[in-house]
């Protein structure tokens, strides 16, 4: 909801100036926010499940929080990865989670991304969301994890 207020904003104000509206403008289109929404609900799918499966191990707030800690680094290695030079999107990064979701940002963000490596990221993600669904649906199936 926030990329749509956000895009409908800078569409509406008349206070912006045009120095900055117009690189905006070039970056967040509507094919910029479909296709961001197209990795994002995957991906957010992902997180979901793996935190719930999880943090349903702990036995208190504190004890999931310690639990859940080690994922930030799962998450910015790979970030920073493709923030480095000289790395991009190919076929070999474009089934490699959080890394290939960047990479192909960036890659939309130049207006340069190849169609078939998109929906190849968005199927990479949707498959790492189903088996990471398949695995908190198994912790939540587990009577002992419930009944604590």
């Amino acid at each position: 909801m926030k990329i749509i207020g956000m895009f409908l904003a800078l569409r509406l104000m008349n206070s912006i100036p045009k120095e900055l509206l117009v690189p905006i403008n070039d970056i967040l289109t509507l094919r910029f926010v479909m296709m961001l929404f197209g990795m994002l609900i995957p991906l957010s799918l992902f997180f979901a499940s793996i935190l719930s499966a999880i943090s349903i191990r702990a036995g208190s707030f504190k004890e999931a929080q310690s639990y859940v800690t080690p994922l930030t680094f799962v998450v910015i290695i790979p970030a920073m990865i493709a923030m480095l030079p000289g790395v991009r999107l190919s076929w070999q990064t474009v089934w490699i989670p959080i890394l290939n979701i960047v990479l192909a940002t960036k890659d939309i963000i130049a207006g340069k991304i190849s169609i078939l490596q998109y929906m190849a990221v968005v199927a990479s993600l949707i498959v790492f969301a189903l088996i990471a669904l398949r695995f908190s649906v198994k912790q939540f199936s587990k009577e002992g994890n419930i009944l604590k």
